[in-house]
């Protein structure tokens, strides 16, 4: 099958205005075709579908300003410069660049396997897309624990919000939270929880937190390059603590990982990490941990914050995860202010 063809074509067209004169403009017949199909082993030919797009130059230089960036980065002149010939050409040879962009840009974005011509995956841009407009997430290291914390805001004064639960737990000691969207989360908790399980069967101790975080990475990335499916979208704190001490590590939709001391996610992401970066030491203890949690939440939190739109959860020596009821987080509420 031949590829596609975008044409643009100039045309003059007459226009008779209310006082019966006769009125010529410049305008742009976009014909958008593919060429027929024929195979032996099918009956007829493929119907093709033809659109057409009309667009006036007069009309398009009042609504946008692309053909003026295209011509200063292109061709490095100015739309006032032009004679109304060149600008006319040269308009032309815009209509045909920015249909094959759009057409490209439809067909890449239908594969999740498959990256643009920059190199970028746009399913994932999508996924990341949906972390960044998630509730905010957070987690912090400290030198005796891990501490992750969130925002849970409801959708309704109506929701009982005792049964929405953003940070889970994936073994004794370990335990997760996300930004992103929630049926996502829920999925990879499973799978998380399977291949713990699975583990400890196997060698007959918990799953070390770099192990979990790893099977959890490949899981994701698996579903940026299969067919029919599309990455997940949410981002994940994973907070443990086993032989090697506390860890926290941010797990990403395109698979990738890293252990962090401190980090932030969701749509409040770039000034919950310049408060961590202001408020953070290697040395602080697990209180100190969870103040300064509660004040990043506080940073961009809309409304008034309690026990009740926020949950905690924090690991320590004992290495044992757990999320803090709402009473605690009150105590905590109270010491910070």
């Amino acid at each position: 099958m031949r590829k596609g063809r975008a044409e643009g074509v100039i045309r003059r067209r007459s226009q008779r205005t209310r006082k019966g004169h006769i009125s010529t403009r410049n305008t742009i017949l976009i014909k958008k075709t593919k060429d027929k199909h024929k195979s032996k082993h099918h009956k007829g030919d493929r119907h093709l579908k033809i659109e057409f797009q009309e667009l006036s130059t007069d009309d398009y230089f009042s609504k946008n300003n692309e053909f003026s960036t295209w011509l200063k980065e292109e061709k490095d002149v100015f739309f006032s410069d032009l004679s109304s010939e060149s600008a006319r050409q040269l308009f032309s040879d815009f209509v045909k660049v920015w249909n094959k962009q759009k057409l490209e840009s439809k067909y890449y974005e239908g594969i999740a396997s498959g990256p643009r011509p920059s190199g970028k995956l746009v399913q994932i841009e999508h996924a990341l897309t949906a972390v960044g407009s998630g509730q905010t997430s957070l987690g912090i290291k400290a030198a005796n624990g891990v501490v992750i914390a969130t925002e849970k805001k409801l959708p309704s004064i109506l929701v009982d919000e005792t049964s929405i639960q953003k940070i889970q737990l994936l073994t004794p000691n370990i335990g997760v939270v996300y930004s992103g969207m929630g049926p996502d989360f829920r999925v990879l908790v499973r799978k998380s929880r399977k291949q713990a399980e699975q583990y400890h069967r196997l060698y007959k101790e918990p799953i070390p937190v770099t192990q979990l975080v790893r099977e959890i990475a490949a899981v994701m990335q698996e579903f940026t390059q299969s067919g029919g499916v599309r990455p997940f979208g949410v981002s994940l704190l994973v907070a443990g603590f086993d032989d090697k001490g506390p860890q926290l590590y941010q797990v990403d939709p395109s698979g990738s990982y890293f252990s962090w001391k401190a980090s932030a996610m969701g749509k409040n992401v770039s000034n919950a990490k310049t408060f961590l970066e202001k408020r953070y030491t290697e040395d602080m203890e697990l209180d100190d941990a969870v103040h300064t949690a509660i004040l990043t939440l506080k940073e961009g939190f809309e409304g008034q914050i309690s026990g009740k739109n926020i949950e905690i959860g924090i690991i320590g020596t004992d290495k044992k995860f757990r999320v803090l009821t709402p009473a605690e987080i009150e105590d905590y509420l109270a010491e910070v202010e």
